[in-house]
């Protein structure tokens, strides 16, 4: 990666100190936690300052991570601009020719994630927690029409385009495997969503993160401020739909699924009306991708190939999704409940 940096530091350079023509690269690191993406962190050094960067590496086909990488950095770039928090961007590159991926470089938050500190620090659990959904709920309430062009949405006061992909995703995962059983189930829980749909989808739309979670939310050493990152699923929707990914990540920690609504609730001021239909849906999202990684088609959701190793090791997390499916649907799944618990 050094003979990579150092072609990507030529432009980089210009960016951040136009007056310096000589640098030096140090500190390169890779951070191995992510799942879609490869990210490395180095330094910069020049006239006697060090400016410290993320690069981040899309994975999977062609096409897809380009759309990935300039979706995230267009995005990024207006969220900074408007003082929400997230880490500011520099450079994109989707040319493929000094790394075979696109790729951008961001600053380099030094932090810790969220979570560590929520597990680890008592005395300042609330204001964290607190801090944690003011930002998220700040994210909904931003206008939307800024982010237009990066998603190219015709209509925002049409609340149904993401809703029409998320189900063209799904059904398109489902008819790919092989197992009839899984997927008949899975197909269940499809048409009773469908059946649910025009008593749910009446929210108003916002900009969603689709991942957000304390593992997505850095806290600065210095500052302590909250910074946002992997906005590599972001899209227009339903706010609810947000609000039931982070519930589903949580699982099976059923205490901190139960806190993220009435947290959210508390802080918006608002009562969150008919969620289960939005957490089948997300429920749904998170067991097709899991499926599909274990059967070796991990390429096809830009993730790392590793990752079905990951998810395999996370029986509990998916029984408990299937759990609460069951509970807000009536359907039993008990064909998902053993492929769970055999892939373990």
């Amino acid at each position: 990666m050094q003979e990579e940096l150092e072609l990507i530091a030529q432009d980089l350079i210009k960016i951040v100190d136009s007056n310096s023509k000589d640098y030096i690269i140090s500190d390169i690191t890779k951070n191995t936690e992510g799942w879609e993406t490869d990210i490395y962190f180095f330094a910069l050094i020049s006239n006697k300052k060090q400016y410290e960067f993320a690069l981040r590496i899309y994975l999977g086909n062609e096409k897809d991570s380009k759309l990935s990488a300039e979706k995230e950095f267009n995005l990024l770039k207006i969220l900074y601009a408007t003082n929400y928090s997230v880490p500011k961007v520099f450079l994109i590159n989707i040319a493929c020719k000094i790394i075979p991926n696109p790729f951008i470089i961001m600053e380099k938050i030094n932090g810790r994630p969220l979570y560590s500190l929520l597990s680890s620090n008592k005395d300042q659990f609330e204001s964290l927690l607190q801090n944690f959904f003011i930002t998220f709920h700040t994210l909904h309430n931003l206008p939307i029409d800024q982010f237009k062009p990066i998603f190219s949405v015709n209509n925002m006061a049409e609340n149904y385009s993401f809703t029409k992909l998320l189900y063209y995703i799904l059904e398109s995962r489902i008819n790919t495997m092989e197992n009839d059983k899984i997927k008949m189930e899975l197909n269940q829980l499809i048409s009773w969503s469908k059946n649910y749909h025009l008593v749910a989808d009446s929210g108003t739309i916002s900009l969603i993160h689709l991942d957000y979670h304390p593992g997505n939310v850095l806290v600065t050493d210095n500052t302590h401020e909250l910074k946002v990152i992997d906005w590599n699923a972001c899209a227009i929707g339903d706010y609810r739909f947000d609000i039931a990914w982070s519930q589903i990540l949580s699982l099976p920690d059923i205490s901190y699924f139960n806190l993220i609504e009435s947290e959210y609730e508390k802080v918006s001021n608002m009562k969150i009306i008919e969620l289960d239909y939005f957490l089948v849906l997300m429920g749904l999202r998170r067991l097709t991708d899991a499926i599909l990684s274990i059967e070796g088609d991990s390429g096809s959701l830009s993730m790392k190939s590793e990752t079905s190793h990951k998810i395999k090791q996370l029986s509990s997390h998916y029984i408990a999704i299937i759990r609460k499916l069951e509970e807000a649907t009536k359907i039993k799944l008990p064909f998902l409940t053993k492929y769970f618990n055999y892939t373990a």
